[in-house]
């Protein structure tokens, strides 16, 4: 497991916003990621706010997250170019930060598919970060790096500090109603790290509040990976004759072993009839049952031997008919899980298929109800 490279697979949580995996549409990810040097990746957030996006306190904000990590040197520019440059702080390699307003959506997007990724190369800017408004009312922020210099450690937890930095400098009055908090809205800390915080103070793996109120996403492109993440996921299914959920859900609980450091990572997937392997494809009631996954995850597991193992619990919890109900008490405890959906579109390409992942918020053994849930989509 400790070969598996997927950090930025994370949802950064905040007293303030969520920030969740949206997927990247195929043609922008081809214009994000069209740079001749492999070893650059980029990364595309969008932040929105009901106030309108001060540039300033995102740039304040880069640079207070900076400042915190030994491996950059930042550089920041403002207007069209590479104006009003200022150095903020002297370290190993530096970081260009280049900002743009733009109209509206059209506009952004256009502009973002027309701006080459940089060069990243020994004696310039080893850490580009791009900055584009929409209107005022929301930012792209794109990340491009060289991972040679950067580690993706680094890169998550830039990707966790920078939002709670960008409204640290806002003030102590957060934006009005945009989350509803439990023990984690407490915390006096604010660049802890958001999931040890919620970690520590309930079972819950995304943050909670209603789908209209959610306030953040990000996109991810990773220039480096041969095809995409799904292609290769999928084909790896059908060599082995296993439903392609099992393959996300076995990423899944690998990410939750590693950086959430559940030792028993567990969640619920939905099955459907194109979540099925052709072994349980006549099985008509698919549609209708959700099954508990949980998974014992140790350092010397092969990630194919995990995903074949979920598959044959699948398997078996099909032929028992264990479809369960909510909300889920594993072995006595509330634990932290999430339901799984795996979606196919009605695009051409059938590579382009998306697998929904929706938290489950339980107080003792009560169920939350499904306005409350926040969702985090994983393209492939």
């Amino acid at each position: 497991m400790q070969n598996i490279s997927f950090p930025l697979l994370r949802t950064i949580v905040n007293d303030h916003e969520i920030e969740s995996v949206l997927p990247c549409p195929e043609e922008r990810r081809r214009a994000l990621s069209s740079v001749k040097d492999r070893e650059v990746r980029t990364i595309l957030f969008e932040l929105q706010n009901r106030d309108h996006v001060s540039i300033d306190r995102v740039r304040n904000a880069w640079q207070n997250v900076v400042q915190q990590r030994k491996e950059l040197r930042t550089v920041f520019a403002r207007g069209s170019g590479v104006t009003d440059i200022f150095q903020v702080v002297l370290k190993n390699h530096d970081a260009l930060f280049i900002y743009a307003h733009c109209g509206g959506r059209d506009d952004i997007e256009a502009k973002i598919e027309k701006d080459a990724l940089p060069v990243l190369v020994a004696g310039a800017p080893m850490h580009v970060a791009q900055a584009y408004t929409i209107e005022g009312s929301s930012l792209l922020l794109r990340l491009c790096y060289n991972d040679i210099v950067i580690d993706d450690d680094c890169l998550v937890g830039i990707q966790t500090d920078l939002p709670l930095a960008y409204h640290a400098l806002a003030g102590p009055n957060p934006p009005r109603g945009i989350f509803h908090r439990t023990q984690v809205r407490k915390e006096t800390h604010a660049q802890a790290n958001a999931f040890e915080r919620i970690k520590n103070s309930e079972p819950t793996i995304l943050g909670l509040g209603t789908v209209g109120a959610q306030k953040g996403v990000a996109e991810y492109t990773n220039a480096t990976m041969p095809g995409s993440l799904g292609e290769a996921l999928l084909l790896q299914c059908s060599n082995d004759g296993v439903a392609p959920t099992n393959a996300i859900q076995a990423l899944w609980l690998v990410l939750l072993a590693r950086y959430l450091r559940l030792e028993q990572p567990c969640c619920v997937y939905r099955m459907g009839q194109d979540d099925i392997s052709s072994e349980n494809s006549r099985n008509s009631r698919v549609g209708r049952q959700e099954f508990l996954c949980t998974g014992l995850i140790t350092d010397g597991d092969r990630f194919a031997d995990l995903v074949k193992r979920l598959n044959a619990q699948a398997l078996e919890n099909m032929k028992a008919d264990a479809s369960i109900g909510f909300p889920l008490i594993h072995d006595g405890k509330r634990v932290c899980n999430s339901s799984v959906c795996w979606y196919s579109f009605t695009a051409p390409n059938e590579s382009n298929q998306m697998m929904s992942l929706k938290p489950i918020k339980a107080n003792s053994s009560q169920e939350v109800s499904s306005e409350h849930f926040t969702r985090s989509i994983i393209s492939c």
